[in-house]
This record gives structure tokens, sequence and C-alpha cells, in this order.
């Protein structure tokens, strides 16, 4: 209801009388913790800032987990980069700072491609296929058990855990119906006769600290003014066959070191920010705010051209549906919490 009265209200009104009645209905909406425009999801005028680095994995672990052998049972291999590949005589897992990519065969891949690039983000519409009431349904239990799996791999600490954002639970059937369709497309052109499980599930995890997300895969991509690293973002990604893992994909996996609190900027002071750089460019786009959440930034050195992140920094992230030449499409500013920067001119 809030929504169409708002999309009714900005009817008709030009751009620039727009954007500041926007920044307006957003401060009033902030104020209420259940608006669908705002999440100010800090009850505190301070905020962590951790010092970071990309987490170390226990190879053994890792290989009792994913190959289910022991570690004497499995080959070794270095990488001049530092990384493992881990073989049994089944699959492979390869392991490195911050990521354990694992694949159970060559047909993982290609499930893999299909859920987390097609489905999930929407690129193609399921609801051709099958009934949405059906496209995400995993059991509770399914969710908290591989949770409990990773965070004990990635040795999470009491202000860590991982909230699943999305998932999908769809037939062989329905899988190889979708890649007909993209086959048709000129998409993919996806062999899935060798396909042994009845039932496929995909799930994708952002990261919460101190219950506040750290920018994910899912999340608006953010524009760059500078030639400097871009921040990463950090996820979990599993894939099951029948209940069992076949496929798990942890990028950017990030360890503390050391921590310092600071005050914080308001919700209503970044759209203000954000306000007044909108009103210095001129533009033939037209958008509207759909929502602002605070979120954690995985930042790298912007002084070098090395892309590990260094620090996890605070940011309100202000997502915005825009038009451009007839097209639409979401994009995201994210606004330092701590100095008021922008994130597009690496501040």
């Amino acid at each position: 209801y809030r929504k169409a009265l708002y999309n009714s209200f900005l009817g008709g009104i030009d751009m620039r009388k727009k954007i500041l009645l926007t920044m307006m209905l957003l401060t009033v909406c902030a104020i209420g913790t259940n608006s669908i425009f705002a999440t100010e999801n800090v009850e505190k005028n301070e905020i962590e800032v951790y010092e970071i680095s990309l987490k170390k994995f226990d190879h053994n672990k890792v290989c009792e987990w994913l190959l289910e052998k022991e570690p004497q049972e499995c080959n070794i291999i270095s990488q001049k980069n530092g990384s493992l590949i881990i073989e049994s005589e089944e699959s492979s897992v390869y392991v490195n700072e911050g990521t354990i990519e694992y694949k159970k065969d060559d047909m993982t891949s290609d499930i893999e491609t299909l859920c987390f690039y097609y489905i999930l983000p929407g690129l193609i519409d399921i609801n051709e296929f099958v009934n949405a009431d059906s496209v995400e349904m995993v059991d509770d239990s399914e969710d908290e058990r591989i949770k409990n799996q990773i965070e004990h791999i990635c040795e999470f600490k009491e202000n860590e855990t991982l909230q699943l954002i999305r998932s999908c639970k769809l037939s062989k059937e329905t899988l190889v119906e979708v890649s007909e369709k993209l086959k048709q497309y000129g998409e993919e052109n996806i062999d899935t006769s060798a396909w042994n499980a009845e039932e496929y599930t995909g799930l994708e995890y952002e990261i919460l600290k101190d219950g506040i997300p750290v920018m994910g895969s899912e999340e608006p991509t953010q524009g760059y003014y500078l030639d400097i690293q871009q921040a990463i973002p950090a996820y979990v990604r599993v894939l099951m066959g029948d209940g069992k893992l076949i496929g798990v994909s942890i990028q950017e996996m990030f360890e503390e070191k050391s921590v310092y609190s600071t005050p914080i900027l308001s919700s209503e002071e970044a759209l203000g920010i954000l306000q007044k750089e909108d009103e210095e460019i001129i533009s033939d786009k037209t958008g509207e705010i759909e929502e602002i959440k605070l979120e954690y930034v995985m930042i790298p050195d912007w002084t070098t051209e090395i892309s590990k992140p260094i620090e996890l920094r605070p940011y309100w992230c202000i997502i915005k549906n825009v038009e451009e030449d007839g097209e639409q499409y979401i994009t995201a500013d994210r606004i330092n919490a701590i100095t008021g920067g922008d994130l597009s001119y690496g501040e």
C-alpha cells in the first residue's frame, strides 16, 4: 500500500522535485523500523570497523568435509600461488586464501550455471516451467544443517553467521526444460543426459557481521569513477543433488585481525549527501530509491594494485531503480557510514 501511494504521489512530478520529495519521504519512512524504503539496521551511535585478511582454511578439515576422506587418502597438489588442489578418486576441491571451490563432477558446473546465473537472479522466468510456490521450498532443517557445516569449516566467531538470501529446489525434469529453453535462445548448450539426481537444491548465503550483512554477489553493482581496485563481494553458494552436497563455492571469506569503534552517520545524513551529489550531476537518467540499508564492504588497499581486502568498512547502501533511454535497471550508491565519502571515488 505504501509503495502504491508513493508511486502515485510522485507520478507526473519533474525529476528535480521528485528527487527532493523522494528524500523527504525516505527520511520520514526511515523512522519506522518496518519501512519498506529504509532499513536502519543499527541501533547505536557507534559501529565497529575491522581490519581483516582472507581466511586461511584448514585443508584437512576441507578434505574430510567435502571429499569424505582422511587427508592421507587424498592427492594434494600445491600451486605456485599458494593454493591447493585436493583430489580423491571421485572428486576434487580447490582451496586458497578466502576461497573453497568444490565440484563433485563435471556436470556440477552446468547445474550451478542454471541455478545461480539464470534462475535465482531471475534472468529466466521459472514460472514458465513450474509453479512459483515450489521454487523456494527449502526445509529449515536443511538450511540449518548446511549453515552449521560452513560456519564450522570457516571457524566463525560468535558475532558472525550466515543468512540464506535466496534458494531454489527444482526437479531434474524442470532443470532439463530450462536448459532446453536456453539452448533455443542460443545462450547455453548443456548436456543433461548424465544428470543422476532427481532433485537439485541451490542455496545462496550472505555473511552477517554483528548482524550487519557483508556486501554479497546478489546486490546491485557499484560504479567507479577512478581506476582503482574494486570492492569484492563475499558469498557462499551450495548445490545439492537429492540432499547430498555436489557443489560448494565460498568466496572472499575473511578473518578478523583487529577492531575499533567509531561514530556512525544516520541513514538521513547519508541520503542528504546523496541528494547533494545528484543535484550536481546533469543526466538524462531518472530513478527512484527502493531501499537503504547498512552493510559492510570489504575494502582493498587503494594505494596498491593488490585486490586482497584489508578492511571491513560500513556503508549506507542506497538502492535505486533507474530508467535511461527507455531501459530500466537497478543500481546502488554506497555512502561511507563514517566519513560520508562515496565508494565510487574510493572513499
